[in-house]
């Protein structure tokens, strides 16, 4: 064995064990920001267990509070099990008093929802209300990773990320947007008629042409919404640099829109989860 092999050897055990001490991080400094933000989700989806915390809320027509605000948490467990929970809206917690959460608190209740993920996506396993669990379908951060995975993106770092974090900029292109919104509210929608088709025997006849009629009015209004709506979302995604896992995700969603009268009205929604990995 020459000099030259063992001096080799030996600086890439030294490095090695430099790597070790110091915390190297499994993704290289010249990964690109896709590359970067495809081994986070990756990581996450291998996970056996975490939880976390979200906090969404929705402003109509540039007011500046928000019209309506939800908090909810979630725990997976065995790698593929999902369980999320509605928490004190948010609104509730930062305007009232003390006894007046406690009291809402109390007569409050929450709403929960149960998924398994199966070929690829995440089934709706809950046997509770599900017209209520739709609020949390929406908000599951992982299903939302996910699909953004596949979603026509630009992704690009941001600069003045604190010590031992990592922050990427994810623009979804506006055409991908829609469609994802199109998407989930179809979801919704088609969720609602099923409620509806469960409970045909317990309702009356007219009861039931009478919801059918305003299932069908719904449906109409939103495909016209639609068909004319302009869709921006970018979420901001914080990533641990010693594990890769996101500790952070948040977003806004702008949505442009005609009402029935022709009106242009706008809604933006924010949401913003922590997770504990």
């Amino acid at each position: 064995m020459t000099y030259g092999v063992l001096k080799l050897r030996s600086w890439i055990s030294i490095a090695g064990l430099c790597c070790l001490l110091s915390g190297c991080n499994s993704i290289s400094t010249s990964a690109s920001p896709e590359e970067q933000f495809q081994v986070s989700v990756s990581g996450l989806a291998g996970s056996e267990t975490f939880s976390f915390v979200g906090e969404a809320a929705l402003r109509r027509n540039e007011q500046r509070q928000f019209e309506q605000q939800f908090s909810y948490e979630g725990q997976l467990t065995n790698h593929d099990e999902l369980a999320m929970q509605s928490t004190l809206p948010v609104q509730t917690a930062t305007k009232a008093s003390a006894s007046v959460v406690r009291k809402e608190k109390n007569n409050s209740t929450p709403i929960s929802a149960d998924f398994r993920r199966m070929n690829g996506g995440w089934i709706h396993t809950s046997s509770a209300n599900e017209q209520a669990d739709q609020a949390l379908v929406r908000f599951n951060p992982l299903d939302q990773l996910e699909e953004i995975s596949g979603l026509d993106k630009i992704i690009t770092k941001e600069m003045g990320a604190s010590r031992g974090t990592r922050v990427l900029r994810i623009e979804l292109k506006s055409e991908a947007a829609l469609k994802w919104l199109d998407k989930q509210l179809s979801s919704e929608m088609d969720g609602l008629r099923d409620e509806l088709d469960k409970q045909q025997t317990t309702y009356s006849l007219k009861v039931r042409s009478e919801l059918e009629s305003i299932w069908q009015q719904g449906n109409r209004q939103l495909q016209t919404m639609l068909k004319q709506a302009k869709v921006g979302t970018v979420y901001h995604m914080t990533i641990d640099t010693r594990s890769d896992l996101p500790l952070r995700l948040t977003s806004e969603s702008k949505m442009s829109y005609l009402d029935l009268e022709g009106n242009e009205q706008s809604e933006t929604v924010v949401n913003d989860v922590s997770f504990q990995l």
